[in-house]
């Protein structure tokens, strides 16, 4: 599914317009724009705390995806460095499960 920063493609509207009762899990490599997209889904991740595993392509990006989930009570549980491509596979859950 095809979310953006936009309204319209946000991940809160996708939830909503699709009425899900479960999010288990946020797969993202959305080349740089994962932290827009996770912004757009912040009563996604209070009502359902769904795992999130993200390719993220900057040291920044990391450290502003981390500050941000951890407002949210998400911890970093794993992260795998691809220095040849540049990137950090990273896989977060909520501190505490429901």
């Amino acid at each position: 599914m095809f979310v953006s920063s936009k309204k319209e493609n946000s991940i809160d509207n996708i939830v909503r317009r699709f009425k899900l009762r479960r999010v288990d899990l946020l797969k993202m490599d959305i080349e740089g724009s994962e932290y827009e997209a996770l912004r757009s889904g912040k009563f996604t991740l209070m009502k359902f705390r769904p795992k999130i595993i993200a390719e993220i392509h900057s040291f920044e990006l990391r450290e502003k995806i981390i500050n941000f989930l951890e407002k949210f009570g998400y911890i970093l549980v794993f992260e795998k460095t691809k220095k040849d491509h540049k990137f950090y596979l990273s896989y977060f859950k909520p501190k505490y499960e429901l």
